[in-house]
């Protein structure tokens, strides 16, 4: 993960999203800053985005 935090590469940081949260890559590209808790450390994705059409949290 360190290295890929200093590979300086545009794709790096939605490839620690994917590796971290274990998200599709539609998931994370289509995330919303709304459904991001910084403070919480949490991401909630809305049922209506998910195949099974349950909302999903990932920390």
């Amino acid at each position: 993960m360190a290295q890929l935090e200093s590979s300086g590469h545009p794709g790096a940081s939605i490839l620690q999203v994917l590796i971290l949260t274990a998200a599709r890559l539609g998931e994370a590209r289509d995330a919303r800053w709304n459904e991001i808790d910084l403070k919480a450390k949490l991401w909630t994705i809305p049922g209506d985005r998910m195949k099974g059409g349950k909302l999903i949290r990932c920390r």
